[in-house]
């Protein structure tokens, strides 16, 4: 009957002594796992973790004791952690949550307990008596200042950044939220929104004056002046200096005001391009027609003007025995022209075209590759020349009746010529040999380096052979023979005496030049960078796009200029009372 008391209690102890042991966290815990109860008599499954979990809230933490029969399961706050019991000697620690979604951890220990920031704190260490705490981030490390210093404080400048705290000599700084700045007083510091900056201390002589910030975001800016001040401008309207010294705002498509004298007009000239300025200024002279960027200025006969689409050009008035001639629009100054003529008009062509003279001083176009026609006589019969390169033009003439033409035919490299009606193949940069007499010419033309498929030319001329022209020439025909201009200068004519030689500049990059006979004065044809402009005499002339057409102004009147706005727009020239705008 002793043995089983003696059983009976060493039980009992054991189970006082796994009792005094705490309760553990629950983290997992196999549902078919038995494990041995705290009595150590029986054995029994543990309870599943869903079972255990779904008694706790979102906020806690599901606890497990070792007590009494059975196993006992308690619900503890997470930022708490389960708690625990330490035998005598030991020290209950206690580490505080790392994280959002952790849990504190406590345990026992021999040693002292360290010291552990949770989430959202900081570690804080005191020079004074050396020791360390924890402190929230927003609040920042605490700190101890004299009696006669000030205790500042500067919240976080980001997310997870602490709060900063210091000492100083003078009065805190203002900690102001976004959309405010700083300004300092008297008192300290204090906060004022950003547009409406930090004020000015001015005196009852002087001006409070204000601009505000350029870009969101920026603060405005307050001053002191002994002037009156400048206007702030907004993005439609200009800065106007007056006569008196002044300034004031005015909308940019009306332009600063000015005042003229009785007997002067006051002119406006409107902008002639998006974000550009108008212009005012006075005349003796009546305002002339503004035109707008995509019109042209012409003269009337009573010294006036009016506006024509530039497109079109200035019209003209033409007699019945006159013809109507037309120079179309060309970049850049995209205008046209118009002129009287007693001769047919020239022949506008492109740039794949050329300009060829008739014999009734008329003109037509042929494609480059084509080159001009060319009237034979009796005994002679026309040869072609084909293009020396790519952007070249085909060259005509007439050759005697004995003198076969250049045949074009045979292998790659090779060129197939005619000898006593037998083909013969010559290398093309050669070309087919001329079977000239003695008192002929035996002339050559070259292919050019940058065309492998062109052929050299030879021939007969009782005449010097002509000249091979360049890339930016063209071949003439002459009494004599042939010889090479200038594309912009085109292909000479030869007038009576009591005509006109009249010339036309190109109207594009790479075009020809013309001329042409005029029984009456040649007309002014601009180049396409010039504009033409009338004087006060009637005449007219042709002025760069960038100059525009030039002005005459009084001895006391100042000549302003304003440049292209665009690249379609020609400079502007006026007259003005005042000192020229320095910009528009």
């Amino acid at each position: 009957m002793v043995q089983p008391t003696r059983c009976l209690r060493s039980n009992m102890l054991l189970l006082f002594v796994l009792g005094a042991s705490g309760a553990k966290q629950i983290t997992e815990i196999d549902e078919d796992v038995p494990t041995r109860s705290g009595s150590m008599l029986q054995t029994q499954k543990q309870l599943a973790p869903a079972a255990v979990k779904s008694s706790c809230s979102d906020s806690e933490l599901a606890c497990q004791y070792w007590s009494w029969l059975p196993i006992v399961h308690s619900c503890a706050p997470r930022d708490a952690g389960c708690p625990v019991s330490c035998s005598s000697g030991e020290h209950t620690c206690h580490t505080p949550p790392t994280c959002e979604t952790c849990s504190a951890v406590n345990y026992c220990s021999s040693q002292p307990c360290p010291v552990v920031c949770g989430f959202g704190q900081i570690l804080c260490n005191d020079i004074s008596d050396n020791t360390v705490s924890c402190a929230n981030l927003e609040a920042g490390c605490p700190i101890k200042c004299p009696a006669d210093a000030f205790n500042c404080h500067a919240p976080p400048t980001c997310a997870g950044c602490a709060g900063t705290n210091w000492c100083s000599s003078k009065p805190c700084p203002a900690n102001c939220p976004d959309g405010q700045t700083s300004c300092t007083g008297r008192n300290g510091s204090y906060c004022v929104p950003f547009q409406k900056g930090c004020p000015a201390n001015c005196s009852k002589q002087e001006y409070s004056c204000h601009s505000p910030g350029r870009v969101a975001g920026e603060a405005g800016i307050n001053w002191c002046s002994s002037i009156p001040c400048s206007p702030v401008c907004k993005d439609s309207e200009v800065p106007c200096a007056l006569a008196n010294g002044t300034e004031l705002s005015a909308i940019k498509d009306k332009g600063c005001p000015i005042s003229c004298e009785k007997h002067e007009h006051l002119c406006h000239a409107r902008p002639t391009c998006r974000n550009c300025t108008g212009i005012n200024w006075c005349s003796s002279d009546p305002c002339p027609e503004m035109c707008d960027l995509h019109e042209i200025s012409c003269s009337r006969h009573d010294g006036g003007n009016f506006c024509a689409a530039r497109a079109n050009g200035c019209p003209t008035n033409c007699s019945n025995k006159e013809h109507h001639c037309h120079w179309p629009p060309h970049p850049p100054a995209q205008q046209g022209f118009n002129w009287c003529s007693k001769q047919k008009c020239p022949q506008v062509c492109n740039s794949t075209e050329l300009a060829c003279i008739e014999e009734d001083g008329g003109g037509i176009c042929v494609p480059r590759e084509a080159g001009c026609p060319v009237k034979c006589k009796k005994h002679e019969h026309p040869c072609h020349s084909p293009p020396a390169r790519a952007d070249g033009s085909g060259l005509n003439w007439c050759a005697e009746a004995d003198s076969p033409c250049p045949l074009y035919n045979c292998s790659k490299g090779q060129v197939a010529c005619l000898e006593d009606e037998v083909y013969t193949c010559y290398d093309r940069r050669d070309g087919c040999p001329g079977n000239c007499s003695k008192h002929q010419h035996v002339c050559h033309s070259a292919p050019k380096a940058d065309c492998p498929d062109c052929v050299a030319v030879n021939w007969c001329s009782d005449e010097k052979c002509p000249e091979a022209c360049s890339a930016d020439e063209m071949t003439c025909l002459h009494k004599h023979g042939t010889t090479c201009r200038l594309l912009s200068q085109g292909c000479p004519v030869h007038c009576n005496a009591s005509q006109y030689s009249c010339h036309s500049p190109p109207p594009c990059r790479g075009c020809t030049g013309s001329n042409w006979c005029s029984d009456v004065p040649c007309p002014f044809v601009c180049a396409s960078d010039e504009i033409q402009c009338a004087g006060r005499n009637g005449t007219e002339f042709c002025a760069a796009v960038d100059d525009g057409c030039p002005v005459t102004c009084r001895d006391e009147d100042y000549i302003c200029h304003m440049p292209p706005q665009c690249p379609e727009c020609v400079g502007t020239n006026w007259c003005s009372a005042e000192p020229c705008a320095t910009s528009v």
